[in-house]
């Protein structure tokens, strides 16, 4: 499980550019809010992402005490030796195991990963509209994938792209699959993807 969930967040810096860094912060942000729903906020933990071993490792420090009273920082002696298997261990001291993400349940852990995609998406989402408002004015090329009445959506980088009607030159006609020149004139926030808006009409196309 640990290796399929780093995986699928490891091909999104491959395909989508997104920054690793970024992405390791995230992933350790998210495991770290389901371990606090199971131990409380109390818990003393961390988690550990390595990208390149396709591992989430979470890490669980507790206490060893005679009678437990609070089981998000504490373990009794007898529990510790059991799950260490080391007899030498003693009240007082720290104990720290390894929490696998099967023993949070899998409402938990589907959770954790709804929650990723999510932030993921958005990441994305303010990737593709810095992108495109750092590139306002200039020519792209790209490729005609639907014709509408009032609109043609245009492939760029697997970004869609929006040719309105009142951007296109008169009486030009395009065809799906066709290649298309086109300047980048707006770029707007939304509650999905950004609309980048472009133009064959606009003075800036007919002017390069």
């Amino acid at each position: 499980m640990n290796s399929e969930i780093v995986e699928s967040f490891g091909s999104m810096v491959r395909e989508k550019g997104i920054d690793k860094d970024m992405l390791v912060n995230i992933v350790e942000d998210v495991f770290s809010m389901m371990v606090r729903k199971k131990y409380g906020q109390e818990a003393k933990f961390d988690v550990v992402v390595n990208m390149e071993k396709g591992d989430i490792e979470i890490f669980l420090e507790r206490q060893i005490v005679e009678a437990v009273e609070n089981p998000a920082v504490q373990i009794d002696l007898e529990t510790a030796r059991e799950l260490s298997g080391e007899s030498e261990l003693e009240v007082g001291e720290d104990y720290v195991e390894v929490v696998p993400l099967a023993s949070f349940g899998r409402r938990l852990v589907v959770s954790a990963k709804q929650n990723l995609n999510q932030r993921i998406k958005e990441i994305e989402r303010e990737n593709v509209f810095n992108e495109y408002s750092n590139t306002v004015g200039e020519i792209v090329v790209g490729e005609i994938y639907q014709i509408r009445r009032n609109e043609i959506l245009i492939n760029h980088n697997r970004n869609e792209l929006l040719l309105p009607k009142t951007e296109q030159i008169f009486k030009e006609r395009y065809k799906k699959g066709d290649s298309i020149r086109a300047v980048i004139k707006e770029v707007r926030k939304n509650s999905g993807n950004p609309v980048v808006v472009v133009s064959r009409a606009d003075s800036k196309f007919l002017e390069k």
